[in-house]
């Protein structure tokens, strides 16, 4: 796939949702590699930002408020999803399922539909979440439930 750019296949799926919800595409500035930019796109609305990105052929989706002060402030989406649903991680185990072979448009796309399809439902939801009074408000207890999150997580993908 020579020709491939996954900032445009993400654009396919996301691009309706996010400025409906009002995000907009973040341009990178020119000192980053043409590489680094295909392989990540950033949204960014008045009260968080969205990336999504790529390592070889498995996709994330992270989401940070908007005054960042380290990079710790970038959260998993699904573990986001899971505070506010109060689910466990193994109701989540199934999104770390990402193929080990090499780069397939089948599988990118597969993966970009079923992140669009948890943002869609969950959008809002994140966005209020990460609005600059609640987020300082509840990101003691966030990180708390991600440390655990994680903890319970590596338990389960061991046995």
């Amino acid at each position: 796939m020579e020709n491939y750019s996954f900032r445009n296949h993400v654009l396919k799926h996301f691009q309706l949702l996010m400025e409906h919800n009002g995000f907009t595409v973040q341009e990178f500035p020119n000192k980053q590699s043409l590489s680094s930019q295909n392989d990540l796109v950033l949204w960014v609305s008045a009260k968080c930002k969205f990336q999504i990105f790529r390592e070889h052929n498995k996709v994330f989706v992270e989401v940070a408020p908007l005054a960042m002060r380290t990079i710790n402030d970038w959260y998993p989406v699904y573990v986001v999803i899971a505070f506010l649903s109060n689910s466990k991680p193994e109701d989540w185990a199934w999104l770390l399922g990402f193929p080990q072979n090499g780069f397939s448009y089948e599988v990118i796309d597969t993966q970009l539909s079923r992140w669009h399809e948890l943002v869609g439902e969950n959008i809002k939801q994140i966005a209020d979440l990460f609005e600059e009074n609640r987020y300082r408000e509840l990101e003691h207890e966030l990180n708390k439930f991600r440390t655990a999150f994680y903890s319970k997580l590596s338990q389960l993908l061991e046995h």
